[in-house]
């Protein structure tokens, strides 16, 4: 094998911020025109797609483009089709994973229970249940 032949293949990498922008560009719009045009409150909400995964907003840059969002980001599709398990989590799931700790969101089952029953002893209850 050549010193300049590697066994390895070459990482697929995403495209530099800067390169999505330009094309962008390129294509007759701005992150910002994006994000109105789709109907966005805030004028930068596309811009999150550029650092982190948002499928939504990947989507809407790529057809913008022209391209897959494969394409401009392989890291975050090409990783997820080999590994399964990188899949999002259902709510059934993320149900099911409180309902093992006993919880719901923030709010542990017995902080409910302890709630409900202060709430039924009258506003004295509800006084020492805020702190007063």
């Amino acid at each position: 094998m050549n010193e300049n032949e590697t066994s390895k293949k070459p990482a697929l990498q995403d495209w530099h911020r800067a390169d999505i922008v330009a094309a962008v560009r390129k294509a007759g719009w701005t992150l910002r025109k994006l994000a109105t045009h789709y109907g966005y409150k805030h004028a930068t909400t596309l811009s999150v797609a550029l650092d982190r995964r948002w499928p939504k907003g990947e989507r809407i840059i790529a057809e913008a483009i022209g391209v897959d969002p494969a394409t401009i980001w392989p890291s975050r599709y090409v990783s997820a089709a080999k590994d399964s398990s990188s899949k999002p989590q259902t709510s059934r799931e993320g149900a099911s994973r409180y309902a093992s700790t006993g919880s719901v969101g923030n709010v542990a089952y017995h902080d409910i229970q302890q709630y409900e029953a202060l709430r039924k002893a009258g506003s004295k209850g509800r006084r020492r249940l805020s702190g007063e």
